[in-house]
């Protein structure tokens, strides 16, 4: 697989043994591959990869629309966000025996970078229907800034449920309200992270801080 770069840019289909497609705004071509000979069993190794690779991308679909703007930095060619934190969270997060993976919501990020994160963070039920995250105001602490966006994030155990605020209040505030509908059926069953962003416009890219989980709530 290679960046389709010719006079083909830009063409996606068959022609001739390889195939041309675009993933991001970019060209690509592979060869097709070859059908003979039939599929090769899995191997102990790639089964185990292929497990853990569920268990994983079963729980970061969850966060899918928080994780492309928390993992934006971290595209790279064909890889998108989704795919990215999908790696993160196999490569780290998976915990237990080969028969019962499951994940660890301590290990995972569901935002990537360099930014200086959260200071001592905290979440709390104000009432059933809203939740309060604090923080203390660490601006000027290696590369917080006053003006870095709050990002929240709350995501319901069983349910297809996701709340957030991507770019809120700002790190010097120090809290940020969420209220969520279906008041009553959260409480328990929800995960809770925080995260900080600051959008730079001279070079027109976000910083990102790494999330920090905040326990089910």
């Amino acid at each position: 697989m290679g960046k389709n770069i010719g006079f083909t840019a830009g063409f996606q289909g068959k022609v001739d043994g390889f195939v041309y497609y675009k993933v991001n705004s970019v060209s690509y071509v592979r060869a097709k591959p070859n059908k003979s000979g039939g599929k090769r069993p899995s191997s102990q190794v790639q089964k185990i990869n292929q497990s853990k690779f569920g268990v994983a991308s079963t729980f970061m679909k969850k966060f899918a629309p928080i994780v492309r703007f928390g993992f934006q930095n971290e595209v790279l060619g064909m890889r998108s966000a989704i795919n990215v934190a999908v790696g993160y969270a196999q490569s780290n997060a998976i915990i237990g025996l080969t028969s019962s993976y499951r994940i660890d919501p301590h290990r995972v990020l569901i935002s990537k970078g360099n930014l200086e994160g959260p200071m001592e963070a905290k979440v709390v039920w104000k009432d059933d229907a809203t939740v309060l995250f604090t923080w203390k105001n660490n601006s000027f602490m290696g590369s917080a800034k006053p003006y870095d966006r709050v990002m929240v994030a709350l995501v319901h155990e069983k349910e297809n449920w996701q709340e957030y605020v991507l770019e809120g209040k700002g790190r010097l505030e120090g809290a940020q309200e969420l209220k969520l509908p279906y008041p009553g059926k959260w409480q328990g069953q929800t995960y809770a992270y925080i995260a900080f962003s600051r959008y730079s416009p001279g070079k027109k890219r976000y910083w990102i801080s790494n999330s920090e989980y905040l326990g089910m709530i």
